[in-house]
Order: structure tokens, then sequence, then C-alpha cells
């Protein structure tokens, strides 16, 4: 049979799949791809404003009318056209729904949908997966109109795949609903179906988290939540933007929002559940059968689906309330087939962060801007910027882009200039200079004197672009490089490179990614025979978006970084050394406390409390919410190692499950284990502080403070063959500090610096670094981390 070509898709269009009815399961799937026009929404089409120059070299502000969404153009007919026919035009997309699901495989030839056009039949091969939910979803009577990425993508096409992605979040949110495929029925599956209303009927909850005789249910509910489509990454935007969702397993189906009560009712009930199973003869009294059950991606789609937008009535999404940052932090969970989708399949959920098939640079900016315009005479602030044209086509004023030269606001001294205060909410910040050539500050008309002086420049804080370009074709590296560079831009802070977030690289071709790049084989939980266990502890600097930070051990000093273009995978970050790691101890294995921890704080559970410095350091001084730890916690400490074990390590999940421990214990017990899992106590060579580093910390590794890092780090100094001249100036991010330190002298360096991960330091945690830089005269420095 023929093979099925794709014709072209023009912009603003999809294809929509008109699923042909059939009286029989068994009759062989048709159907018929169409090209529709799609409602752009008002996100994608909203006005942005551009920078013009009068001839006086004054700067001001062009408001564009807002894009209307494409009109009418001509329908594709014919398969293997490949262009876009002339014959009928173009209409609005029919009422549709969308199809969420797994692919669970490539597609193969046995499993097939046969495309009818032009007279023609064409067979385009499915995964089994999707062919078993099209025979599901297929009526029996009337066609019904669907979206699914695989017929209605061409996928081979990474040009489409491209333009058509950016589209998915207007496609899911204006489907009438979104229908969810979880795969075939088992025995578990009819019952969970039918379990889940129960427990949404709350006259019933409380005989159903006591029954022992209930475990068999609840067991069969849980591997529901355990389906792979709940940890695929695209299901997020799915089901979040969706106006409505319906959950399909074989035959039967329930709500989203019947689905949805139910897994927050378990969650919330989680201690008697895991009582239950412990109780449970059939389960053979399982201590743990749940797992961290928090941690299952059902739990964290269902958070996320209430979370990530405030809707009207109808559905439609009225505001984006998290940022990029808090998204890729907290959907860590979610996995991605194609490593680029980690970065690309959530764009769209984020309120500071426009996908985009565009290269643009410094087109879209806001009205949150502040120039500093420097007078003749003065001293000139900025570096030469070699981007600056010096023909007369050049009066045309151009921005600078992120990879251009350094630019930093700093005077002659090395301090920063002051400049007004700006609103930097939900906008992605950077530091640039637009170049003026032949143009003096207004009213001042430049002599011959003049001539002598550097052009000067115009100064904007601004964001420079809110767009991501959706490119499949650069490296996992290149992708996880544009993500790191907008956050850091837009938070001014580096405290994304200490949480787990990043992708493996999967072609043999490509190099593992540098130190900096976090992967998330480092995160907190791993999915162990079905349940999430933790493997790590958490990270220290916690989630943005928070009213407040965690700590913040570089003061409210802004990152300074920046890449280099001559020098490929390195970051350049600026900071001091505060200490080197003199001890470092035997590691927290699964979450133990080795008695060697005992000796070096000195401390005899039998003669003394637990002194104060090491029961804070094992909490790391804040309760699980990010506040100051409860003075029970001393008494907990005190109580758990009179019950340790013979050889004096204490194992906290020994305790926390068979020790029958009171409740202020267990809690004190959890956020330990949140802590120290698989951490070393460390005590520092000059200043002796006492702290937790990461396991593959070594004696003789550097405590050092990073600008906009919120916690201290651990980097190892390595050697290497060729030397290079690196500048302190960044080229990317923000340097309008009014405290940035001194300038540091550039030299020929040998050596570069391994990103170890954050780390603890008892007493240093809330910018006493700093005061203590000044004591000691610690000097700053720049530090290439690769």
């Amino acid at each position: 049979m023929t093979v099925y070509t794709y014709g072209a898709l023009g912009d603003g269009h999809i294809r929509l799949l008109r699923l042909l009815p059939a009286a029989e399961s068994t009759a062989a799937l048709e159907g018929n791809l169409i090209v529709r026009k799609l409602r752009v929404s008002d996100r994608l089409t909203e006005s942005e404003p551009t920078i013009t120059f009068n001839d006086d070299g004054v700067l001001s502000f062009v408001q564009h009318e807002a894009q209307q969404p494409i009109s009418a153009e001509l329908e594709q007919t014919g398969a293997g056209a490949g262009e876009v026919s002339s014959e009928l035009q173009i209409q609005e997309a029919e009422s549709y729904e969308a199809l969420s699901y797994t692919w669970g495989g490539k597609p193969d030839s046995s499993h097939f949908i046969r495309i009818l056009e032009g007279g023609q039949a064409y067979n385009i091969p499915i995964t089994q997966n999707l062919e078993s939910a099209l025979r599901h979803l297929r009526p029996s009577s009337d066609a019904t109109y669907l979206w699914v990425d695989a017929l209605c993508i061409n996928q081979v096409n990474h040009a489409e795949k491209g333009s058509q992605i950016p589209k998915m979040a207007d496609i899911y949110n204006q489907a009438t609903k979104v229908r969810v495929w979880l795969g075939e029925a088992n025995d578990n599956s009819d019952i969970a179906l039918k379990f889940i209303r129960r427990v949404i009927n709350l006259s019933d909850l409380d005989e159903l988290v006591q029954n022992p005789e209930i475990s068999g249910e609840w067991a069969a509910f849980l591997d529901l939540m355990k389906r792979p489509l709940f940890s695929r990454r695209w299901v997020v935007q799915e089901i979040a933007l969706a106006r409505d969702a319906c959950l399909h397993c074989g035959t039967e189906s329930v709500t989203w929002r019947e689905f949805a009560e139910a897994v927050s009712l378990c969650t919330s009930k989680h201690h008697d559940v895991r009582k239950l199973f412990k109780g449970s003869q059939s389960f053979d009294h399982h201590p743990d059968f749940l797992g961290e059950i928090e941690e299952l991606g059902a739990n964290r789609l269902v958070y996320a689906s209430s979370n990530l937008f405030r809707k009207s009535d109808d559905g439609t999404i009225m505001e984006h309330l998290l940022s990029l940052e808090a998204l890729m932090s907290s959907l860590s969970v979610f996995e991605a087939e194609n490593p680029h989708d980690v970065v690309y399949a959530i764009l769209w959920l984020a309120n500071d962060a426009t996908p985009s098939t565009e290269r643009a640079i410094g087109s879209s900016l806001s009205e949150h801007w502040v120039i500093h315009t420097p007078t003749p005479g003065s001293p000139t602030p900025y570096a030469e910027s070699p981007t600056r044209a010096s023909s007369p086509a050049s009066d045309r004023r151009t921005l600078q882009t992120p990879n251009d030269s350094a630019v930093q606001s700093a005077d002659t001294t090395g301090h920063s200039e002051t400049h007004s205060p700006i609103d930097h909410t939900n906008q992605y910040l950077q530091a640039q200079t637009l170049s003026v050539p032949n143009y003096g500050q207004k009213g001042h008309k430049r002599t011959a004197s003049d001539l002598t002086l550097p052009p000067p420049k115009i100064r904007l804080q601004m964001p420079v672009d809110r767009k991501i370009t959706v490119d499949y074709s650069k490296s996992v590296y290149e992708v996880c490089k544009d993500f790191l560079a907008f956050v850091m831009a837009q938070s001014e802070s580096l405290d994304i490179i200490c949480r787990p977030w990043a992708p493996e690289p999967v072609h043999e071709k490509e190099q593992d990614l540098p130190s900096w790049i976090p992967k998330l084989s480092s995160a907190p939980f791993e999915l162990v025979d079905k349940v999430y266990k933790r493997v790590e502890a958490d990270a220290l600097v916690g989630l943005p978006g928070m009213r407040r930070k965690n700590y913040l051990a570089s003061g409210k000093r802004k990152a300074i970084w920046r890449f280099k273009e001559s020098v490929d995978r390195s970051l350049f970050v600026c900071g001091f050394i505060l200490d080197k790691v003199n001890v470092r101890s035997e590691t927290a294995q699964q979450g133990i406390i080795p008695a060697e921890w005992l000796k070096v704080v000195q401390w005899d559970p039998g003669r003394a409390a637990a002194p104060d410095r090491f029961w804070r350091t094992l909490v790391a001084d804040r309760g699980p919410d990010g506040s100051p730890p409860p003075h029970i916690y001393q008494s907990a400490l005190n109580y758990a190692f009179q019950r340790k074990g013979q050889r004096g390590d204490l194992n906290t999940r020994e305790l926390i499950l068979f020790g029958k421990c009171p409740s202020m214990a267990i809690d004190f017990l959890r956020r330990v284990q949140s802590v120290v899992w698989k951490r070393s106590l460390i005590s520092t060579s000059r200043e002796h502080f006492l702290g937790l580093a990461p396991s593959k910390a070594r004696e003789g590794d550097l405590i050092c403070i990073l600008y906009g890092c919120s916690v201290p780090v651990v980097l190892r100094r390595k050697h290497r063959t060729a030397s290079e001249d690196i500048p302190i100036y960044p080229t990317t991010g923000t340097a309008t500090n009014e405290d940035i330190v001194p300038r540091v002298r550039s030299n020929k360096r040998d050596h570069y610096y391994e990103f170890i991960g954050e780390c603890y330091i008892h007493g240093m945690m809330d910018g006493e670094a700093l005061r203590h830089q000044r004591i000691r005269e610690l000097q700053q420095q720049e530090f290439e981390l690769r």
C-alpha cells in the first residue's frame, strides 16, 4: 500500500484526525487527516513594544498592535503534494477532543490506521498502545474529531514539530475534552475504578482506611496510580490545560475530577493507609507498602493541575502562576523519552517564558526599564562593546545578544553604579548595552575634544527575550544551557545549579553534561520496585517561588555570571573561598547516622545533651517548611540516640518503621533524613566550621560563597594543560548590584573548578559569610566551573 506523505502546514494551522465509526471493534481503523485553523490564544498574540531612536539619539518605545490570527488560507488536499492546494479555504476547527496517552514503544507495520484521502488509502504505522486507545474511543455511529500527536504532527519533519509543538497549549485548552488513555484493563484496574467512587464518598472514608479487609482495593487503586502515563512529562500540560478530562482504562472510565479527589484523599490519609497494610496478613504486614506516596506521578499531577493556573468557569486560562524555574524544580518526577522535552514540555505552563520557533533576541520588552547615560567627561562604566557598528548604517541602534562581549556596571574602582529600583517580578532581565555612535547625551553637541571620549552608552535593564526557541536539532547540553541562562537572568540567582533537573544525554556522541548542570540522577527520590524511596537528601536551596528563601548565605547579592564563546562548556561565576574541607566523615547511607559523627563533635549521648551546633546541623537549622527548628528537636535527638544500634550508629529508617517512637520524634527523624541522607559530616581547616557536604566531597575541597547562591557550595580545583586569559566581567546575567566587590585582576589560569554540590555550614547560612569575608579580607574571584 502507498506510504502516506504529509503535506505542508500553513502558519496557524493544525491537523485533526476524523476517526470513522465502525460497528465491530475488530474492524480496521480508518479516518481522514484534515487541516484546520486554530484560534491563537491572547498570550501568543499580545503586542510587543520595540525600541526606536530619533536623530538626537533619544530613546522611545513603539507599541505594535496585537497580531491577528492568520486569516483563512487554502486547504490541503492530496497526500503526496507536499504543498497547500488552492481549491478550498481552510475553515475553523470543528469541536474536537484531544488524546493523552503514552506511546509505549515505536510504531510498527503490524499496528496501523488507514488514512483515506483523494480516493486512495494510505497506512500509517502506529504503536500498539495508540491502536488500542483508538479502538476503544472509536464511535459506533458518527465520526469523531481527535487531535493525536503521533498522527496530526509529521514526526519525521523536525521543522514541523518545532512549529506545531508551540501550539499544543492552545490545542489542549481548546479541546472540548481530553481523553486520557491509561492502557488496557487488568485484574486490578476495574476494581480500582469502582473503588474510586467509594473513596470520594466522604461518609465511608474513615471506615475504608481502618478496615483491613479493604486493603486489596487500596492496593488496586495504588497500582492504577502507578500507571506509566502519570509519570509522563507531557501529561502535565495535557491535563492542566484541559477544560474537561476523562480517564479511560479498558472499557471503564472515570472523570478526572473523581480521580483527582480520590488521589488527594488517599494522600491525605496515607499514614492510616500505611497502617492498614502493616496490619494486613494478606500483604505480609508490609511496613512500607506505600513508599513515598507523595512522590508518585499521579499525586504530583493532581497537585500541579490545580496549582499551575487560574481558570475561568469555562476552563479558559486566565493566569499562569509559576515561573519556569519553579516548574522545572517541582516536576522532576515526570519523565520524557526525548531529553529535549525535559525543558520543552513545560514551557507552555510558565508565567515568564513563551515558547518560540524563532531566534529573535531582544524583541520583547516591557515597561520596566532603567536608563543610565553617563555625561561626557565622566568615567565610562561600561566595557567597550565589540558589536558597536562603525558604518553609517549602524546609526540604527543594535542590541547585544547574550553571547556577545562582556558588559558590567562597574566604575574605575570596580564598584557598581547605583540605578533606580526596578520591578523584576516575572521578567526575563538581563543587563545589556546599546551603543550610540556619534551622539552625546541629549542636548550636548560633540566638540573636537569630545571625539577622544568613548561613545556614550545607554544601559537598559530590561527583559531581553521571554521566548525560548524550541529546536530539536540542538544538543542536550545546548538545551540545558539555554534553560539555565534564561533562569539565571530571570531570577538573578544561581540556586538552579543546586537542584537536580537535567536529563542524561542519550546519544553516544554527546559528552556528559558539565558539573554545573545538575542531573536528575541525583534527585531525592527514585522508583524502586514500583514505589518511590528516598535515595538522596533534599536540596538545601528549597523550591523557588516561596515568600522567602531557606537561606541567604550570599546575603542579597545578585548573581554575577557569564558564558564565554571561546571556552566551551564552562560557566563563570563570582564569589570567594570561605574555607577548606579538613575532615570528611563517613557518609550517612540510607539515612543511618554513623557513630563516627559523634567523635567529630565529641559528644557522648550517655553523659550530656546533644551539642547545639550538632543537632542544628542534622536538621540544617530549619524545620520542614524552612522555618526555624523547634527546640524540641534537641530532646528528640537525645531520645533517638538512646535507641541506637550496638555499633553506635543511629538507623533513622528502622526507628521510624519499627521503633514505636512518639510522633514528635518521628517528625524529627524524617527531617533528619531529608537533610543527611547520603551526605557527609565535615569540619573545615581554618575556622573549624561544622557542616554537611555531598558524599563525593573530599578533604581539601573548597567551601565557597557564590554571589546569588543562597547556600554555600563545594568546589574542587582541577588542573589543565592549556591556560587562558579570562576577564571578570559577565557577558550575560545582571551586573546592577550596588554592592559588587572590587574587580579581580585578569590573569593566566591553568585550572578550573568542578562543582561538587551545595553544602550546609553551621553559622554561615544567613549572610554571616560576607561579614567574615570583610574581617578576614577574603578576596573575591571568578570561578570557571566545568
